[in-house]
């Protein structure tokens, strides 16, 4: 039930649906199942509270959709997110090794490297990178 809310976007409840099942059940398979959504749902919560300026709810969201599995493309999406959520809130530092953490982790997609790298860049001053055969 929870999987079939979280597949239509239905992510608040089913949040409350997966954490029942993490809870109370011990079959190692369905808390696998149940883990994954609950990642998922968490860390499309995480953006849209980002997007509504509401930063301490996002960090909530990515949060737990890193207690889920921070070693897995939604993780490290979620690490991003987090440190977006942590700069807005003014807290810099930990912005930065949020995003340092997306970019040491190992089999973390390029995609997802690089809009790290370049989030932390910017904390930096540093400037983008610029294609090759154009000048400066």
């Amino acid at each position: 039930y929870g999987t079939a809310q979280r597949t239509t976007t239905a992510c608040e409840s089913a949040t409350r649906t997966l954490g029942t099942v993490l809870r109370r059940s011990r079959d190692a398979g369905l808390r696998s199942l149940a883990s994954s959504g609950m990642s998922s749902c968490a860390l499309q919560l995480g953006l849209d509270a980002l997007d509504s300026e509401q930063a301490e709810s996002a960090e909530r969201w990515f949060e737990a959709a890193l207690a889920g599995g921070a070693a897995t493309p939604t993780g490290w999406r979620a690490a991003i997110g987090l440190g977006d959520a942590r700069i807005r809130q003014g807290d810099i530092l930990g912005g930065a090794i949020a995003y340092q953490g997306v970019i040491s982790a190992a089999g973390a997609p390029d995609s997802l490297v690089k809009m790290a790298t370049e989030k932390l860049n910017l904390l930096g001053g540093a400037k983008p990178p610029q294609p090759e055969g154009t000048l400066e």
